[in-house]
């Protein structure tokens, strides 16, 4: 299961590659495919300088996709399929009634909002309504806050 989980891949043997935009790249265990290195933010800034975007931070690339940047957009439908595997397995793993996503590109781009759901009806064995049971947050660029706030709540 770590391998399986780690991967995100079709099988542990199949992982997930550099989806045709740039060469995968290697996580702390020295493993390619895996889901940090291709979905953080700084592989998304490293990925767009790799296809000849300029984009020196995150919020400059997303600012970039919103202005109806082709490239930029593409990367990040390419990280919302990629989280959509990873709810996949989630939902697979424990089956919530609800699972609730924060991702930027997600929130901000509505092409992503389709492409996480359909990645989710794609790979999830447990899932019938992924429109349904994957949502996304509400407090999309305030992540932090919101989390400080959670555990003084308790």
């Amino acid at each position: 299961m770590t391998d399986r989980a780690h991967t995100l891949g079709p099988s542990p043997t199949e992982p997930l590659g550099s989806g045709g935009s740039g060469r995968a790249q290697s996580c702390s265990r020295g493993r390619t495919g895996c889901l940090q290195p291709e979905v953080s933010d700084h592989a998304m800034v490293r990925r767009a300088a790799e296809q000849g975007l300029r984009a020196g931070s995150f919020s400059e690339l997303l600012d970039q996709a919103l202005a109806v940047d082709a490239q930029g957009a593409a990367l990040f439908r390419r990280r919302a399929r990629l989280v959509g595997r990873a709810a996949a397995l989630l939902l697979d793993m424990f089956d919530p009634e609800v699972l609730v996503v924060v991702e930027l590109g997600v929130g901000r781009l509505p092409e992503c909002l389709a492409d996480l759901p359909a990645e989710v009806a794609e790979r999830s064995w447990v899932c019938d309504d992924p429109e349904r049971a994957v949502v996304l947050s509400s407090f999309n660029g305030w992540l932090l806050a919101t989390a400080g706030g959670a555990v003084a709540l308790g």
